[in-house]
């Protein structure tokens, strides 16, 4: 059962990268209100002490860029669906806020910043949970256009989707499965536990496509990580993704949800590729497809 997200990305203050080489220009819905308070997490620098009220004091905007989007557990488990949203926004002691709306089997969804002060450095929380009414939603969108679709992970696992390309508009979502990548990259030097690791998919492919979001399911019981990057055809006038001629070099950062300490063996198509281990150093490299 699919649930796909999209979700509105506005402007950003002092706005990093999404780590992602695709362009991540991605729109949520609008929703009546639904607050979500993720919660403080101090940066690496406090607010500035001044008398006068921020000037965002009391309002929000939209937050981006969006860059993955996760579900867990099982449908059947006790606890309230819905799906935890990561973004890389740089604001100062903001509450990050999901609004969600459903409608005929549609639900739309926005992500925002809410209430942020003065500060010299980027502050936490990037993530926010967006809570859906049941997993009867098949689609999540606004517009026409959607950005995640999610299905169900394994009982006591974890279902994360990187975003990709919007392309021209013209390309179908979520994109067919990259069969022929042509190498896996494991991250550098030491994992920490609760991170979540880019693993990185490159390979030649035509400039008729355009990058696909990316699902990285893992499996707690069995430690394994399905990494399941696609494409997506389509009929435009430029790719996005800087591809000259007819074809060109696409690489893909499909990030995993938080692993714990341990040793996970890392799948694609069927077929293992390799070991990630978290929690202790291990050599970096990259896999010949």
């Amino acid at each position: 059962m699919l649930f796909p997200a999209l979700l509105l990305l506005g402007g950003c203050f002092l706005r990093h990268g999404s780590g992602d080489d695709a362009s991540d220009d991605f729109v949520p819905g609008d929703a009546g209100p639904i607050t979500v308070d993720a919660g403080p997490i101090p940066g690496d620098a406090g607010p500035i002490v001044d008398a006068t009220p921020p000037p965002d004091a009391g309002r929000c905007r939209p937050a981006g860029p969006l860059v993955q989007a996760c579900v867990e557990g099982d449908p059947a488990a006790d606890f309230a669906p819905g799906f935890l949203v990561q973004f890389d926004d740089c604001h100062c002691g903001g509450v990050p806020r999901c609004d969600v709306e459903v409608s005929s089997g549609t639900a739309m969804a926005r992500v925002s910043i809410c209430d942020e002060g003065l500060c010299r450095a980027c502050t936490g929380p990037n993530e926010v949970w967006c809570p859906l009414p049941d997993f009867d939603v098949r689609a999540i969108e606004s517009g026409s256009v959607p950005h995640f679709e999610l299905g169900l992970p394994p009982g006591d696992g974890q279902l994360c989707q990187t975003v990709g390309s919007l392309g021209g508009g013209l390309c179908a979502f979520p994109g067919h499965a990259w069969d022929d990548p042509e190498e896996l990259c494991f991250p550098a030097t030491h994992v920490a536990a609760g991170a979540r690791v880019p693993l990185v998919i490159a390979g030649e492919v035509s400039c008729a496509f355009e990058p696909g979001p990316c699902d990285a399911e893992l499996d707690d019981a069995t430690r394994t990580i399905e990494l399941r990057p696609r494409l997506r055809n389509c009929d435009e006038g430029a790719p996005t993704w800087g591809c000259v001629g007819a074809s060109g070099r696409l690489e893909r950062e499909c990030w995993t949800p938080e692993l714990r300490d341990g040793t996970y063996t890392v799948r694609m198509n069927g077929r293992t590729l390799g070991e990630l281990t978290v929690g202790a150093d291990a050599p970096a490299g990259c896999v010949d497809l």
